[in-house]
């Protein structure tokens, strides 16, 4: 993984890179284009790439000029000049050329003040062309190596499509959705697109109104391993000066864990992540986690496009695979200031300032959800918070998992070469199944693939698929029963589909034998149906039938689950290893027990990888378990060895 430093250099913060380079874990510095050459080939002396970064798209470019008081620069002469002046040869050089692009006050958040698409294909046309005139831009002027960054995880495909050789998420930043859906959902978006992704460790925290350099790291630290053993191609770190104390030359707190996980990369190999299944969603789905104050039911951020029917389903699949994510994006952890002066963000979604907002209506701030709170401002709050040394962890949620990070997030047009390395593909939303898609999702399920599918993406016409004659007509339930268990009360409407062969097995039903779940062996794989449409209920995003189904589903190609309070945990394997790393995202100390499948009893030896610790083994018929202890707010990695 390449780490990268975000920078303004300075003469001022060159204490920062002498410390890096004593430290001797930097690959690349990212510096502002209009600094120029003559330094950028300095700091490529002592022994780091160089990353550039210039606006690519004149509109954000001239806003941000005017922002900061500065000249709009002569870009083909400033791309000329770094080409030509490279010391690394311009075919090597990287151009980060959109910075947040999808949620700088600055950017496409502007424009879709302005012009208020109205549909989704309206809103992602929007943010497609955006891209494609920012690369354009560049390349014309000869560039051609050029990497993004994204605040939300309903930009990430977009991003990949456009061209981008690498696409980095903003995470840990109140404002962005959280971690665990960002890796889904960019990771997927690299996979399915063919480049490389990473992560951007942002220390801004606008509750406080500032960053958190000198504060308990313990909530960056477990951004900082989930990512990569998720397989983050890169990390960057965002706000360079705050690593490193200026005064001193000493590292910050942030500093140092950071040091400490680089030195543990250094010297552990990943592997790759263990990412059995895929979710597919519709193309322009404008979906990202929803926070508490956004309003029900609104898609693709600034527009706030209604949903259509079927995307409360993407919700509610979310909120199971990744339980308390809905809470990261929170800008009052502390309550309802006295003062709610300064606002957590000038321009975020939570808060559109006059400034910033194209008319009146547009303006815009949250509400907090508790109308109390025992500070009067966000700057007091900071203050409480350094001098007492609080870990703010406490107050800064991170979702756990029920099945594992075992997720990419594909969209419809993801080719079946790409589809076929997944085990299970779930399709949730208002997926359109043309004749296109079908015979995609055929091939995939014939070839040996499990898929997942509920009416309203499968519809009359779709038979063949799911082994179920689907008739146009809902019906109203209020139990149903899996297998020859006990019934299940719960309201529901489903889609009468009576068995239409023999090789569909009803795996639920209604107390008065409608099927509402199937499995249908097809080829070398299998079909799920569920006929509640999108997979929803009418009191729930997502209906308990469904989340049994998908329990059953998910399990048969889940390769660890845990066992205990909740806790976030993903898995990696390599040759003769398996890494699994446990979140404890909880305010108390977790015991629990973790299972892995090792149907071959290969594994010989476990050991808690940072404290070097030997770990007990359990045999099982098809696996081992492991038991494990992790403090608050901490993390246990557990290496499996042949």
């Amino acid at each position: 993984m390449k780490i990268v430093l975000d920078l303004q250099l300075t003469e001022a913060n060159r204490p920062v890179l002498e410390w890096f380079r004593q430290e001797g874990w930097l690959h690349a510095v990212e510096l502002p284009a209009n600094r120029g050459s003559a330094v950028a080939n300095s700091v490529r002396a002592d022994g780091w790439e160089v990353i550039l970064t210039l606006h690519a798209h004149p509109d954000t470019l001239s806003r941000q000029c005017y922002e900061k008081g500065l000249s709009i620069p002569d870009v083909p002469a400033l791309i000329s000049e770094h080409l030509a002046g490279s010391s690394c040869g311009s075919e090597s050089q990287v151009w980060i050329i959109f910075l947040e692009e999808d949620s700088a006050g600055v950017a496409l958040p502007q424009q879709v003040l302005r012009e208020k698409p109205k549909t989704h294909i309206e809103a992602k046309r929007m943010l497609d062309n955006r891209l494609n005139q920012g690369i354009a831009e560049m390349r014309k002027h000869g560039a051609s190596r050029f990497w993004g960054v994204c605040g939300f995880a309903s930009s990430t495909h977009s991003f990949a499509a456009s061209g981008l050789d690498c696409i980095i998420i903003e995470r840990a930043n109140d404002d962005v959705d959280d971690l665990q859906t960002g890796v889904a959902f960019c990771r997927g978006a690299a996979r399915q697109l063919g480049c490389q992704w990473g992560i951007d460790l942002s220390l801004w925290w606008g509750p406080i109104y500032g960053c958190v350099a000198d504060l308990p790291t313990s909530f960056h630290k477990r951004h900082l391993y989930v990512s990569y053993f998720s397989g983050a191609d890169a990390m960057r770190l965002e706000g360079g000066d705050m690593f490193v104390d200026l005064s001193s030359g000493k590292p910050t707190a942030i500093g140092d864990e950071t040091a400490r996980f680089a030195a543990f990369c250094k010297t552990h190999d990943r592997g790759e992540p263990d990412v059995p299944v895929a979710v597919m969603l519709p193309c322009d789905h404008g979906w990202t986690t929803p926070a508490y104050w956004k309003q029900p039911g609104e898609a693709w951020n600034y527009a706030r496009i209604p949903y259509r029917p079927g995307e409360r389903g993407i919700d509610g699949f979310f909120q199971a695979a990744f339980p308390g994510s809905e809470y990261a994006s929170d800008p009052f952890p502390f309550g309802s200031y006295t003062n709610d002066v300064p606002p957590a963000s000038p321009f975020s979604l939570s808060c559109v300032t006059p400034k910033y907002a194209p008319s009146s209506e547009d303006v815009f701030s949250a509400s907090p959800p508790v109308p109390f709170s025992q500070f009067s401002d966000r700057i007091e709050a900071g203050e409480s918070l350094r001098q007492s040394g609080q870990d703010p962890s406490i107050y800064r949620p991170m979702g756990n998992s029920r099945w594992g990070d075992i997720f990419d997030v594909v969209t419809t047009d993801v080719s079946p070469s790409v589809l076929s390395s997944y085990r299970l593909l779930i399709i949730v939303g208002p997926v359109a199944c043309d004749s296109s898609l079908k015979e995609k999702l055929a091939g995939y399920v014939t070839a040996g693939g499990r898929l997942l599918i509920a009416a309203g993406v499968a519809s009359p016409g779709d038979e063949d698929l799911v082994g179920m004659k689907i008739e146009p007509e809902l019906r109203t339930g209020r139990a149903w029963q899996w297998e020859g268990e006990a019934p299940v009360a719960e309201s529901f409407r489903y889609v009468h589909s009576p068995r239409n062969c023999d090789s569909v097995t009803i795996l639920a039903k209604t107390c008065g034998g409608d099927p509402l779940v199937t499995r249908k062996i097809h080829g070398a794989g299998c079909v799920y149906y569920c006929a509640l449409p999108w997979l929803e209920s009418g009191g729930a995003p997502l209906s308990r039938l469904a989340l049994r189904l998908l329990d059953q589903a998910i399990g048969s190609v889940q390769p660890v689950s845990v066992q205990g309070l909740p806790v976030e945990w993903l898995s990696a394997s390599g040759p003769g290893n398996r890494t699994v790393v446990i979140a404890n995202n909880g305010s108390e100390y977790w015991s629990g027990r973790l299972s892995i499948r090792d149907s071959n009893r290969r594994v010989r030896s476990c050991q808690e990888l940072l404290s070097e610790r030997p770990l007990d083994i359990e045999r099982t018929h098809d696996g081992i378990i492991v038991g494990l202890d992790i403090a608050p707010f901490d993390l246990g990695i557990v290496g499996c060895f042949e």
